[in-house]
């Protein structure tokens, strides 16, 4: 990623590993107006950095020892995303609880029971349980988030990485990309999970060739109303 600054053109640009340029956000007008790529304005972008999948830039005014920090869009594609090609399948599925709802952008639960997340058709006290995500073709990822359900899942917020439930999401599970070479899931880095009360955790690991992904649950909140597994969306971050 480059800031491009000259009088010609105050924008972001993003150059891939073949050599392609492509504009990201900006153009040849100059101000702070926040908008979908050439609708956003800089004034004098100068500094990038990458924190948390999102591309910051310091914007300040020519003459100026004053400016702004830019947030300009989450890095990367989630492939895991029904509009991206992600199909998704579980061990189990209860109706209403239909696997897609955890490939539609929805980290909240709010239409619960009538499309607000998945759920499986047994206890956890029967086998364990899965949920995964196929993708259409090969895809190179280096980042899996998964979104367990919230405490009160009828009336759930937009979750951050500190949100907590006490009794019903999932408190154990792994993390799993599917190695097509050796034809065997193997657990991402860091990928195990136990004693979890966390919604929404992050997992990064170096970039890996899969052509899906999946959760693997042991054990669920102790009041989780019948020990069944829910999950509320799983994301698979990497680049085109």
């Amino acid at each position: 990623y480059v800031a491009d600054s000259c009088t010609s053109g105050r924008r972001i640009i993003k150059v891939n590993p073949a050599g392609q340029v492509s504009v990201v956000a900006g153009g040849a007008t100059s101000g702070s107006a926040d908008g979908l790529g050439s609708a956003a304005t800089f004034n004098h972008p100068r500094g990038l950095a990458i924190y948390d999948r999102a591309l910051y830039v310091a914007d300040s005014t020519l003459g100026s020892t004053t400016g702004t920090i830019r947030k300009v869009f989450p890095i990367g594609t989630n492939f895991a995303l029904a509009s991206n090609g992600g199909v998704a399948s579980a061990s189990s599925t209860a109706a209403n609880f239909s696997p897609s709802k955890v490939i539609d952008g929805d980290l909240k639960t709010v239409n619960w029971g009538t499309g607000g997340g998945w759920q499986d058709a047994t206890t956890t006290t029967t086998a364990p349980d899965w949920i995964q995500v196929d993708f259409p073709v090969q895809r190179m990822i280096d980042q899996i988030d998964v979104f367990t359900v919230q405490e009160n899942l009828t009336s759930s917020t937009e979750p951050t990485p500190t949100t907590t439930f006490s009794t019903q999401g999932i408190v154990v599970y792994s993390v799993q990309q599917w190695d097509y070479l050796g034809s065997k899931w193997v657990t991402v880095p860091n990928g195990t999970v136990t004693g979890n009360n966390r919604v929404w955790r992050t997992f990064t690991f170096p970039t890996v060739t899969t052509t899906k992904v999946r959760v693997l649950i042991s054990r669920v909140g102790a009041s989780a109303q019948g020990l069944y597994s829910r999950m509320a969306e799983i994301q698979a971050w990497g680049v085109r």
